[in-house]
């Protein structure tokens, strides 16, 4: 799930690995979602601890989705489009006081060369009076939150900033979404020094590449029911609990409907590339459907995060979809999530969406956004309960 959302141009970081030959799951139980998550762990390994889109790491989960929804008898659909790709060339360096300070890049920021001293804003850094004080050519530094992290670059750079760091309890990947900003921005820990003599280098460029989405559909009637789930990763993890826990569920639930279908509706499965940089392979996928498809689609379930390792239970998005949901998962709480998953694509068209989730804030999930969300980061028993309930209720939806 993402922090914020901005539909434009997809972003993610590129990155090498061996063949995309998917794991299968052997003599593993496909209905078991604990299953697939050990195989998308397996894929992140392989691929140099990362699933991102337009990675090889990407491409196979792509191909390891396929393959499980056709071994369930699902008709399968593969949508490619353009995305546009950040690329690291060299890992982020920052020094304080000749010290190192762990930091990551955000996603299309421009390379750099800057020595300068830090000027901590004390501030979210959203306005040009947060930046009142600086000294033209510092280094500011503000805290998480607020605004999209573009808009706080933007209004850096035009305060006289030649760098920003982004404060949050760990350093971890975010998007300034469009190659167009003047600075370098990185994220750093809160326990990053806010005052002293830095030196930080990054150096990156962008490349035009393409993503696919996974679409797995069975017959069953004219009205359809849909779910979905992000296959990507962030560049800097494997994403086990980030959606490999949305692309667990739904696939376990394929093959429990191929023994017991849904009866009533058509079920469609959809697995969007790019979420983490701007919901752009679910955004796509709803702008390219004929009039009649869309009017066709009668809800859709998001399943975004629904492993967290000290989970919560979550509801989120239209009231008619979240009426059943509630009854699947109870003591459930409602909760805003605004646009950071792909539910929102769907209502952009009209579509009822709502979703389940077990949240990303530090006490749910310390390990959001970071290498570390990988197999041991998944609450089995989370996964296990959400996958039933969502299976539950798209057979009520269905009906």
């Amino acid at each position: 799930m993402r922090r914020c959302v901005l539909a434009a141009v997809v972003v993610a970081l590129a990155g090498c690995g061996g063949g995309s030959n998917p794991p299968r799951t052997g003599g593993a139980d496909p209905a078991d979602p604990m299953t697939h998550e050990r195989a998308l762990d397996r894929i992140a390994r392989a691929h140099h601890g990362t699933r991102a889109a337009g990675t090889a790491g990407g491409a196979a989960t792509a191909d390891y989705i396929a393959e499980q929804l056709a071994a369930a008898g699902f008709a399968v659909r593969r949508q490619s489009f353009p995305i546009t790709t950040s690329i690291i060339d060299e890992p982020a360096r920052l020094t304080v006081n000749g010290k190192a300070v762990q930091s990551v890049p955000l996603e299309f920021t421009p390379s750099g060369d800057v020595r300068a001293p830090l000027r901590d804003t004390r501030s979210l850094g959203c306005r040009r009076s947060d930046y009142a004080g600086l000294p033209h050519g510092a280094i500011a530094v503000i805290r998480r939150g607020g605004c999209f992290f573009r808009v706080a670059a933007q209004v850096a750079a035009r305060a006289g900033a030649r760098a920003l760091l982004i404060r949050s309890r760990h350093a971890a990947s975010g998007t300034l979404v469009v190659p167009d900003i003047r600075i370098p921005v990185l994220s750093v820990g809160a326990a990053a020094p806010r005052r002293g003599r830095a030196h930080l280098t990054v150096a990156t460029h962008v490349e035009r590449t393409t993503t696919e989405n996974v679409i797995g559909e069975k017959a069953g009637g004219s009205r359809v029911v849909m779910a979905g789930a992000h296959l990507d990763s962030v560049p800097n993890g494997p994403g086990v609990n980030d959606d490999g826990s949305g692309i667990s569920a739904l696939l376990a639930i394929a093959r429990r409907v191929h023994s017991h279908p849904l009866r009533g509706a058509t079920l469609r499965l959809g697995f969007w590339s790019a979420e983490e940089i701007g919901l752009i392979g679910s955004m796509y996928y709803v702008h390219h459907l004929p009039p009649a498809e869309r009017r066709a689609i009668r809800d859709y379930v998001n399943l975004d995060m629904i492993a967290s390792p000290h989970p919560a239970k979550l509801v989120y998005g239209d009231a008619a979809v979240t009426r059943v949901l509630r009854r699947y998962v109870p003591g459930a709480h409602g909760v805003d999530v605004a646009g950071r998953s792909d539910h929102a694509s769907f209502q952009s068209i009209g579509v009822p969406a709502g979703g389940l989730f077990t949240g990303d804030a530090f006490g749910q999930d310390p390990c959001y956004h970071r290498a570390c969300d990988d197999l041991g980061n998944v609450n089995v028993k989370a996964l296990h309960r959400m996958t039933d309930a969502a299976e539950a209720s798209l057979r009520r939806m269905a009906g």
